[in-house]
């Protein structure tokens, strides 16, 4: 498919599967009013998805309800995408205090079965 750049999130395969295909999928989250407030950091065997907090909307979802359910949503996408591949994965919520901020890291292996 030849597209614009912007639409290269849309560019998905459904067999292989690096990382950073999985994370495209991720991408493909909804999210509270389309804000898409999170960043992915792919290295080696792990995904992480960090907050964004310059996406957040401080007047319609004040307490940040919206904005972290959104980040669940770019979870789930990724994990569902990373099984597809043929990945186990090991999903840990990171504590504020080991990477500054809440995040969730993703450990994706390669299946023996796959």
């Amino acid at each position: 498919m030849n597209s614009k750049p912007n639409y290269n999130a849309w560019e998905v395969r459904s067999s292989g599967g690096t990382l950073e295909e999985i994370v495209k999928y991720g991408l493909l989250a909804p999210s509270s009013h389309n804000t898409q407030p999170w960043k992915f950091l792919v290295e080696k065997e792990y995904i992480k998805i960090l907050p964004d907090y310059s996406r957040s909307l401080p007047y319609s979802d004040r307490y940040n309800r919206a904005f972290f359910t959104t980040l669940g949503c770019a979870w789930a996408n990724c994990e569902i995408a990373a099984h597809n591949f043929g990945y186990k994965v090991d999903s840990t919520i990171l504590p504020e205090d080991e990477v500054g901020d809440v995040a969730i890291r993703m450990r994706c292996s390669k299946s023996v079965n796959s």
